[in-house]
């Protein structure tokens, strides 16, 4: 009832300014004043009856004739104790000192069991969403380093390698031609005429000194960035069964008979004094001869044509002057 005599209250200021602006719209005529006022004495009483009848059928439809479902608000607040909730609401506002629930409908709540098993569906989602967004990022990673290796690709790189090759490998000369190498001596006299020779700017055709060459390779073009290294790998040496022919019998290499023991130049497991070591033998030398692990040298296995070769072994390093490495 008092939001509709409010509603009616509102609207009653503006029913009065428009019956007023309706009654002066008259064809205008020379009235004298004494006129105009006798006029407005008359309208007063029917302007006062036209209010209070307003005001009274205002009163008469808000009492007879609304409707009372239309006014949920009002129902709630009249009746604190009944309220229509749809199925997925809950009423949670309840007076804690009372001990009568002013709900019709009750908050199921879940047991332990159901908890846990929620918990742990979302922690697989959770999960399940940290692989793919890491398998995504090792995608995206992987496409790029692909693009990236693959675009950059031009010929001057193949003719730099295969010069390199063709130089080190010394196709050309067939004495010391790696290619043809069968024996150990073989493979030394490659190394001493050959590669050690190469690996350092020596003198021009009309022998010169090679000038402002230095960390040139011996063909004056190409220049060294560090240093070459020789890495050895052994096979583990053991008695032979049948000693008739050969006391020592020294398998084919694989990762499971490597040798990893260090030695004494000359591949010897005898201890000498330090002292005859470095008048007879330079660090570089006494260095090659101990056995280094991949992590201590920095580097990898690598899988050839006749088996795969760990990152171990022992490393020489070709440092210092061309009369130093020979």
């Amino acid at each position: 009832i008092g939001i509709g005599i409010m509603v009616e209250l509102f609207s009653l200021v503006p029913s009065i300014f428009i019956v007023q602006f309706f009654r002066r719209i008259r064809p205008r005529r020379q009235i004298s004043p004494l006129r105009q006022a006798l006029e407005k004495i008359r309208s007063l009483p029917h302007t006062i009856f036209f209010c209070l009848k307003i005001l009274g059928l205002a009163v008469f439809f808000t009492l007879f004739c609304r409707n009372p479902n239309d006014d949920k608000e009002a129902k709630e607040y009249i009746d604190e104790t009944n309220f229509e909730l749809d199925g997925d609401e809950d009423y949670l506002h309840s007076n804690d000192f009372s001990l009568i629930s002013h709900s019709s409908k009750r908050i199921t709540r879940l047991n332990e069991n159901e908890v846990a098993f929620l918990r742990e569906q979302r922690l697989k989602e959770l999960q399940m969403w940290s692989i793919i967004r890491e398998f995504m990022m090792y995608a995206i990673f992987l496409i790029l380093l692909s693009i990236i290796s693959f675009s950059n690709r031009t010929q001057n790189s193949f003719y730099q390698t295969d010069h390199l090759q063709k130089y080190f490998l010394n196709t050309r000369q067939t004495d010391c031609d790696y290619t043809q190498i069968l024996t150990i001596d073989d493979y030394w006299n490659w190394l001493n005429k050959s590669f050690v020779s190469n690996l350092r700017a020596q003198q021009w055709y009309n022998d010169d000194q090679p000038i402002n060459l230095n960390g040139y390779i011996n063909d004056k073009t190409n220049r060294m960035i560090g240093w070459a290294t020789m890495r050895q790998l052994r096979s583990k040496s053991q008695l032979c069964s049948d000693q008739r022919i050969i006391s020592t019998c020294i398998e084919d290499y694989s990762l499971f008979n490597e040798e990893k023991d260090s030695f004494q130049p000359g591949w010897t497991l005898n201890q000498t004094s330090r002292e005859e070591e470095e008048e007879d033998y330079s660090s570089s030398i006494l260095k090659a001869f101990q056995y280094q692990s991949s992590k201590e040298l920095d580097t990898y296995a690598y899988v050839g044509d006749y088996g795969t070769y760990s990152g171990d072994g022992y490393v020489y390093e070709f440092r210092g002057r061309l009369s130093d490495i020979k």
